[in-house]
C-alpha cells in the first residue's frame, strides 16, 4: 500500500493519490472490527503521530461510542487513558507544542466524534493552566475552543505565536 507516486506496479498494488485517503480508509476499516480489536488496535498506536488523522477519522466515524473503548479511554486506571495519561505523570499535559502535540491531537479527535460527555470525562483532567506554544491553524482554534468550552476549571490560558516569537497572547478566568 502506498500513498502519493508509486515508483512500481504489481497486481496487489494499491495505491493513493493522497495519504488522507488512505488514512479515511483505514479508519473506516477499523470501525467495522470488533470493539476487542479496535481497542487492541488504539492501545498500540493511540501515540503514534502517524495514526493522529486516523483516529480524527475513526472519531468522526463512530462518535467514539463503543462501550468497550470508551471505558479504555476515560477510565484513568484502565487501559488507553492510562497508557496516555502515563507518558505525562498523573495529568493530562499542560502544555502543546511541536515536540509534544499529543493534546492537539486529543482535541482534534473529541472534537471529531462530537461526543459531549466523552470530552467532559477527558477534560476534566486537564491542568487549570494549559500552554500551546505551536502554530495553530484557525480550524485547530476551533477545536481547542469546543473542547475547552466543555472544561469549567481551566483559570488560564497561553497561546505563544511561532511566527511572532515573543508575541502571548494569555487569557485568564476571573
Amino acid at each position: 500500500v502506498h500513498a502519493g507516486k508509486v515508483a512500481f506496479c504489481s497486481e496487489y498494488t494499491f495505491s493513493f493519490s493522497h495519504a488522507t485517503l488512505q488514512e479515511f480508509l483505514a479508519a473506516f476499516h477499523l470501525q467495522g472490527l470488533s470493539e476487542k480489536k479496535q481497542v487492541k488496535f488504539w492501545k498500540l498506536h493511540l501515540m503514534n503521530p502517524t495514526f493522529s488523522i486516523v483516529l480524527r477519522f475513526f472519531a468522526g466515524l463512530t462518535g467514539l461510542s463503543s462501550r468497550e473503548l470508551v471505558k479504555h479511554l476515560t477510565k484513568p486506571q484502565v487501559g488507553l487513558f492510562k497508557k496516555f495519561l502515563s507518558l505525562f505523570t498523573t495529568k493530562l499535559p499542560s502544555k502543546c507544542d511541536l515536540s509534544n502535540p499529543q493534546l492537539l491531537f486529543l482535541f482534534h479527535a473529541l472534537y471529531e466524534s462530537q461526543n459531549r460527555q466523552l470530552t467532559r470525562d477527558i477534560v476534566k483532567h486537564l491542568n487549570n493552566s494549559i500552554k500551546f506554544r505551536i502554530f495553530l491553524s484557525p480550524f485547530d482554534e476551533i477545536v481547542v475552543s469546543d473542547c475547552l468550552s466543555q472544561c469549567n476549571h481551566l483559570q488560564s490560558l497561553e497561546f505563544y505565536s511561532v511566527l511572532a516569537r515573543n508575541h502571548q497572547d494569555t487569557i485568564k478566568s476571573a
